[in-house]
């Protein structure tokens, strides 16, 4: 189903209530995944993940001091001003 393939609901009837399906995650920081893997460097890295792209950047130190890291991009949402909301 396009769109709800990771939503982890369960959509049992029109007019029922939705089930909530838990699903464990690793996390990893970018250094942390490289360091326990051993990949090559990327030599490109986009980040979009409103909230907490300081956070994510935090945990790339070292693969962000790489020669072989060519690129970052960063999407950022702007808010729209209150007025038109």
């Amino acid at each position: 189903m396009g769109g709800q393939s990771f939503s982890f609901k369960k959509k049992q009837c029109y007019q029922q209530r939705l089930h909530t399906y838990l699903q464990a995650v690793e996390l990893w920081s970018i250094d942390d995944f490289i360091a326990r893997h051993d990949p090559p460097c990327p030599n490109y890295i986009k980040i979009d993940v409103p909230g907490l792209t300081r956070d994510i950047l935090a945990g790339a130190t070292r693969t962000l001091a790489w020669p072989e890291l060519r690129e970052i991009q960063v999407d950022v949402r702007e808010q729209a001003p209150a007025d038109v909301m």
